[in-house]
This record gives structure tokens, C-alpha cells and sequence, in this order.
């Protein structure tokens, strides 16, 4: 994987009558790839490594009959390990303890809850596009789409709201003594 992108191109100039082998060995081969190698493959293939199988789903019906079949497709949970940053939790778990998990976090998703969600959201966008109509051009879009998101899990984890300020409002100047303080 340290060398995918740097040595793959170098086969491409072979001429290999295993063209598939350079076209798919790459990270990020999909996004370049799209709907193209399901288009020539067909709505479904698999990739024999030998670290793991990895099916490629590109069809509604067989997407949908993996999802309702838990137990014969499972998640590559080893591959989830670095979302465990506090632990284990439901994206990183399987079977019994992913109900564990989902038991604990059902109670976070209710109907109350889920209506102080929409209308922070609703209160965010409205900053955000009060501040967006007050530019004459825009370039932080990705900062401050993260902003909102960030101030809606404090509103609705804690009920603490922030008003929303852009990227180009917020300026941090630190001087000596209120490094000290922080410490």
C-alpha cells in the first residue's frame, strides 16, 4: 500500500495481459473507476486477495438482500479499529456486542432529540447563509459546513448552542499569558 501509487504506474507501460491486476491494486481505484468496471464485470464481482474476499456490490436488490443478511456478510471490524477512539461502539462491533451497542445508544435517538437536531440545523444554515449572502465570494466552504456540524452535536448532546461564525470571521491570537492560563 506504501508503494501503490508510485509502482503501479510503472505496469501500466508493461502492457501486461493482466491489465486488472494494475487497474484494481491501487488505493482509491474505485473513485477513479465508477460505475465503469461493473459496466464491463457485470452488477457484481469479487476480488481474491490474500488478506481477505471483498465483494462488489453495483445492484439495488443484492445491496439490499446483504444488508438483511447480517450474519452471512459481515463488516471488516478490523478495518473499523481506528473509529475506537473512545472504545468500542456500533460501527466497530459485530453480533452480540453490536446489539450491546446499539441497545446503549437507542435511547440518544428519539423523537425529542431528533427534533432539537432539525431545528439547530435549521438555526446553523440560516448563519451560515446570512454570513455566505454578506461575502462577495465564498472560499471555506468545507470549514464552515464542519462548523455547523460541530455546533449541532453540542446543542443537542448538552444544550449548549454556538451561534455560528464563519472561517473568515474567527481569528485566534494567543498571547503569553493566556498560554499560561490554559495550562
Amino acid at each position: 500500500m506504501a508503494l501503490d501509487t508510485r509502482v503501479i504506474p510503472l505496469f501500466r507501460y508493461l502492457h501486461w495481459e493482466f491489465e486488472n491486476f494494475v487497474r484494481f491494486q491501487w488505493r482509491g481505484w474505485e473513485i477513479k473507476d465508477r460505475y465503469q468496471a461493473h459496466q464491463e464485470l457485470s452488477g457484481a464481482f469479487v476480488f481474491v486477495t490474500p488478506g481477505s474476499i471483498w465483494l462488489q456490490l453495483c445492484n439495488a436488490e443484492a445491496v439490499a438482500d446483504a444488508f438483511a443478511r447480517k450474519g452471512d456478510f459481515l463488516r471488516p471490524v478490523e478495518m473499523l479499529a481506528m473509529l475506537n477512539v473512545f472504545g468500542l461502539n456500533n460501527a466497530t462491533t459485530e453480533g452480540q456486542q453490536w446489539q450491546r451497542q446499539r441497545k446503549i445508544i437507542a435511547a440518544c435517538f428519539n423523537e425529542h432529540n431528533n427534533e432539537i437536531v432539525w431545528s439547530e440545523s435549521i438555526y446553523q444554515a440560516t448563519g451560515m447563509r446570512r454570513y455566505w449572502s454578506s461575502k462577495a465570494s465564498v472560499k471555506s466552504i468545507a470549514d464552515d459546513v464542519r462548523t455547523v456540524s460541530l455546533h449541532i452535536m453540542p446543542s443537542a448532546g448538552f444544550g449548549k448552542a454556538y451561534p455560528f461564525r464563519g472561517a473568515g470571521e474567527i481569528s485566534i491570537t494567543y498571547d503569553s499569558t493566556s498560554i499560561i492560563k490554559m495550562l
